[in-house]
């Protein structure tokens, strides 16, 4: 039986109506997610607007592009499928119904629907959205706690360094202080940050925010022990969030080994992986992990070849593995805050840059993250074995990009000035095109600015 919907020649796309003549599997997706994030509503495949025949569209074509559209999507899109006969073929129509979360494409892009076609949402509308629909915990309310469970002293040593850093006013009451922070409500009914980042013993209250520590590595007589079967430590962390920062801080150092380079004149001791990358691989896993799930702990495994941190949760919002470095977002914001202020965060927004560069600068391989939708993990390698250039990449790019990826793989990264000197007599506006197309194509990351900016060899091209 025809739809009388698509009886009519005067068919137009508006809010709650997509309709796609031929449809490919990227601009489906970008309906998919415009219309989840919106009101929800119809995608129609088989018709154009204006048209005054409906020629159709294959089924098992049409069902192969919602497959693979699906998969470019973030959390995926549950959608409905009906198929309705029209003059000149098949057309299928596709109910998408808004839901509370938010989506996205996989490349971080999040769309929504206006009028009849999608808008990427930029800016503050992109903050308000994140920060209205990502949930995380912070804010939530531990009605079995009070303002007792709240250690006042360091709250007031805390409100006098944010005086003396900030251009909070000096008659602010503490109650309106503490609201402002996020630490209680006004009925001064402490919050998740508030005993994350103050509490007497927080795992009364949030069992989940503890850290587990595991040193997996050899002990004598044992060739592997990277099954977990048998450990050279365990040890379970807890505390508020900067006691749990230093205390993980201080065994995973006490656990590394230690090994000298003389360079000239000059002895330097240095642990297996720079100090400063693992305390910030440390701050990330507590300052961003998601605290409403409940059961699970943040994970540290030492192995002969490597550390492992994981962290509960998916990456927050519009956030991926390939965008990490350009795009920021906070899920906990009040408790980023608070380690900003209590200086366990230099800068806002620059952890991740802070571990390519310093990992560059020591000789290592580029950190490995890699996220599902139930914890985010990174990987620091011990090995400094240089990554190995691809050879299908010779057919693809000039002598100089080549030259530019030797280096890197040599030496971990490579700047504009170091290139210059790898390519005399080519201008410097060449060379910056040549890395800036190796950025383009995923091959290279680009890390720092100006003239602070460095080059590496991006993890997931290594396997291409």
């Amino acid at each position: 039986m025809t739809n009388p919907l698509f009886s009519r020649e005067d068919l137009k796309a508006g809010p709650r109506l997509a309709l796609l003549g031929e449809p490919d599997p990227d601009t489906l997706a970008q309906c998919l997610v415009a219309m989840a994030n919106t009101n929800g509503g119809q995608i129609v495949l088989g018709v154009d607007s204006g048209q005054a025949s409906h020629p159709g569209v294959d089924p098992a074509w049409a069902d192969e592009c919602l497959r693979v559209a699906q998969t470019r999507t973030s959390p995926h899109i549950r959608v409905s499928w009906q198929e309705e006969e029209a003059p000149g073929g098949t057309l299928i129509i596709l109910q998408v119904s808004p839901t509370d979360q938010l989506h996205s494409l996989l490349d971080g892009r999040i769309l929504v629907r206006a009028g009849s076609v999608n808008r990427i949402v930029l800016g503050p509308e992109l903050h308000s959205m994140l920060r209205n629909q990502t949930t995380s915990g912070e804010d939530a309310l531990a009605p079995s706690a009070s303002a007792a469970d709240l250690d006042f002293d360091q709250l007031d040593a805390f409100r006098r360094q944010w005086r003396r850093t900030s251009l909070a006013p000096r008659d602010e009451t503490l109650n309106r202080f503490l609201g402002v922070l996020g630490v209680q409500d006004p009925q001064q009914v402490p919050t998740m940050a508030g005993l994350l980042l103050f509490g007497n013993s927080p795992q009364l209250h949030i069992p989940q925010a503890r850290i587990t520590f595991v040193n997996f590595k050899a002990l004598p007589g044992q060739e592997d022990n990277r099954d977990g079967h048998r450990y050279a430590r365990r040890e379970e962390i807890t505390g508020t969030a900067p006691q749990q920062i230093a205390h993980a801080w201080e065994i995973v150092r006490n656990e590394m080994d230690m090994h000298s380079v003389v360079t000239g004149l000059e002895r330097e001791d240095r642990t297996e992986y720079p100090l400063s990358v693992v305390r910030e691989v440390l701050v990330n896993a507590v300052a961003h992990r998601d605290y409403s799930l409940t059961g699970r702990a943040i994970e540290i495994r030492m192995y002969d070849g490597y550390l492992e941190v994981s962290s509960p949760g998916s990456l927050p919002a519009h956030i991926t593995v390939d965008n990490m470095l350009d795009e920021h977002f906070s899920r906990n914001p009040n408790l980023v805050t608070g380690l900003y202020h209590l200086g366990l965060i230099e800068e806002l927004g620059l952890g991740i840059d802070l571990i390519y560069n310093v990992l560059a600068q020591h000789g290592h391989l580029p950190p490995e993250f890699d996220a599902n939708e139930h914890r985010v993990r990174v990987r620091l390698r011990k090995s400094k074995n240089p990554p190995r250039v691809p050879s299908h990449w010779e057919h693809s790019m000039n002598q100089r990009q080549m030259a530019a990826l030797r280096y890197v793989a040599d030496e971990g990264a490579i700047t504009n000035r170091e290139l210059r000197a790898l390519c005399p007599g080519v201008s410097a506006e060449t060379l910056r095109l040549d890395l800036n197309d190796l950025v383009e194509r995923g091959v290279l990351l680009r890390i720092g600015a100006k003239r602070g900016t460095r080059y590496l060899l991006k993890q997931s091209s290594l396997g291409k």
